[in-house]
């Protein structure tokens, strides 16, 4: 029997800022190598942050714990990508600071979008398009105050003595690391740390206490295998039902406000589709993704990276491929979905539906990008006019990969 997702889809109808921290979940390794100590008593911390294939959902469950680390003036925290999917801008400083303790505010802030308390950072992209701020994709150490726009004047890292208006990383991705240094002369206190990427869900709190107890890279080891165990349990069973049939519809990407988590899958749910000639296929979509056929689409990559560290945003990445059609549907006010009974077009309402019309499978054809988050997300529907496999990844996310197999109609 094919399973309704009302269960597993709460939704978040509004999204208040509040001063806790947000998990997001998106596969973690679990090893990581223990903390160093220096012979003047300082000590290095890894925290990991990246993506395994696991057999069970080979998706995404990015982690950032624990929520709170405790440190020594001297000490390190190296935060290391070890997937090659996944993506960060770490920062810190007096502007990040004065974001997170600015008092909760009950504002009501759309998808995509963030608390006015966050204004003054810069985000990595810009909010009406897809242009690189290069503030937050560069690195940056702005010890006075942030340029308005471009890169920062001075890129070397500094020791962080809680002083600066930014430190930030720049965009690190697979493999890479970024080594935040604590000043000795930092004083006592709590520092934020968050992703000017992924926004200010992602962050952690750096407790610099000189009399207290480190946070041990066990506890951080620990803290990342139950948030992944936990995310597993969530989603596991997900992935696994849509694969066998169980679940109603097509997603790209899964979570991501679902069951009131940001926990999130990103990968295409399930991962066959079959369907006749000229039926309309539909994906719900999660996240930020591409649905692209063809090879030569399907080449590109999203953000592009020069050989001085500069990150570009790859704009034929944002553009439809082949013509994506008139959009229809209507994104009004959207009720707690029931997907009861409902077998074919299972789709939200108020969904709002890109139609991609038809496809023979000649060149390449792409939805160019969809960014969705409850509570009013977005579809992509296509359908094929001759037999065939099709297969198709998301141009955001290379490793996420799904196949259309179409029949000729009976």
């Amino acid at each position: 029997m094919l399973q309704p997702l009302t269960t597993f889809a709460a939704g978040i109808a509004t999204a208040r800022y509040a001063k806790s921290f947000v998990r997001i979940v998106s596969v973690v390794m679990l090893a990581v190598p223990m903390a160093s100590a220096c012979s003047d008593g300082t000590s290095t911390i890894r925290v990991p942050l990246g993506l395994q294939e696991r057999p069970a959902a080979p998706g995404l469950e990015l982690v950032w714990l624990p929520d709170e680390i405790i440190i020594h003036p001297g000490d390190q925290l190296e935060l290391a990508v070890l997937g090659d999917q996944d993506r960060h801008a770490l920062a810190l400083g007096q502007l990040v600071d004065a974001a997170y303790n600015t008092p909760p505010s009950e504002e009501t802030v759309s998808p995509g979008q963030r608390p006015s308390a966050f204004e003054a950072l810069p985000r990595m992209f810009s909010v009406d398009g897809f242009d690189i701020d290069e503030r937050a994709s560069d690195r940056c150490s702005a010890e006075d105050e942030l340029p308005a726009s471009g890169r920062c004047p001075d890129r070397a890292p500094m020791a962080y003595d809680g002083t600066p208006a930014l430190l930030g990383s720049g965009l690190i991705t697979s493999d890479d690391a970024f080594t935040f240094t604590f000043d000795d002369t930092i004083a006592d206190g709590t520092y934020h740390l968050l992703c000017l990427l992924h926004g200010p869900a992602m962050a952690s709190r750096i407790v610099v206490d000189r009399n207290g107890e480190r946070t041990t890279q066990e506890a951080v080891d620990a803290a990342h295998a139950r948030a992944v165990l936990e995310a597993a349990g969530r989603l596991d069973p997900i992935y696994d039902d849509s694969n066998r049939g169980k679940i109603v519809g097509n997603y790209a990407g899964f979570g991501f406000g679902l069951n009131r988590t940001s926990s999130g899958i990103n990968e295409f749910m399930p991962a066959h589709i079959d369907v006749a000639v000229d039926t309309p296929i539909y994906w719900t979509i999660y996240g930020t993704h591409t649905i692209t056929f063809g090879q030569g689409a399907a080449g590109e990559q999203a953000l592009v990276v020069d050989p001085e560290g500069g990150v570009s945003w790859n704009a034929e990445v944002s553009r439809a491929v082949g013509g994506n059609g008139a959009p229809r549907g209507d994104r009004g006010e959207v009720t707690e979905p029931d997907f009861e009974g409902i077998s074919f077009d299972p789709i939200r309402p108020g969904t709002f539906v890109v139609d991609g019309g038809s496809w023979d499978g000649v060149g390449a054809k792409s939805s160019g990008l969809l960014a969705s988050f409850l509570p009013k997300p977005i579809a992509y529907s296509i359908s094929f006019n001759r037999p065939g496999d099709y297969e198709y990844t998301c141009l955001v996310h290379p490793g996420m990969q799904g196949i259309v197999h179409v029949r000729a109609a009976a």
